[in-house]
This record gives structure tokens, sequence and C-alpha cells, in this order.
């Protein structure tokens, strides 16, 4: 799906973690937690809860490495809304 490959790519470029040299599928995990739940609230999310959905899984799964706030995941949630309404 077209979201999934967009959703990867934005995720990528972001890196959150800093992670270098970065592989493909070095967020796969994270990726697909965040579509799951996306998928299961189709109709209620909005950029906040993504926003809060991205900071919530990247923190479970990092802990200590992941540092960004949950305005640096709203820039984040922007690029991915989008994705959904375009």
């Amino acid at each position: 799906m077209e979201h999934n490959h967009n959703i990867t790519t934005i995720i990528n470029q972001w890196n959150p973690i800093g992670i270098y040299p970065l592989v493909e599928d070095e967020y796969e995990f994270e990726i697909a937690m965040l579509i799951n739940e996306i998928s299961k609230h189709d109709n209620l999310f909005d950029i906040d809860h993504i926003a809060h959905m991205l900071h919530r899984i990247f923190k479970l799964q990092f802990a200590e490495d992941f540092s960004c706030s949950i305005m640096e995941c709203r820039i984040i949630a922007i690029q991915i809304f989008a994705c959904y309404t375009h």
C-alpha cells in the first residue's frame, strides 16, 4: 500500500534515533505498530493523535535513546496525516 511506503519514507528521513548508517527496514516494527494503530482508529485519528502514537511507540521501543518531544512528533504527524488525506 502506498501509505505504508510513504510512512516508511517519512520515518526514515526523520530517523528519530539518529541511526547511522540507516538500514531501510530499521524502523519496520515501529512503522507497522503505527500503521496498525491508525487502521484501528481510521475515522478517529487526527494530527495530535498520530503525534501521541508516534511518541508512545518510539519511547516504548527505544526508551532513553528516543528524546524527541511531542512537538517534534507533531511535525512528523502532520506529514503522515497528509498521506491519508491526499
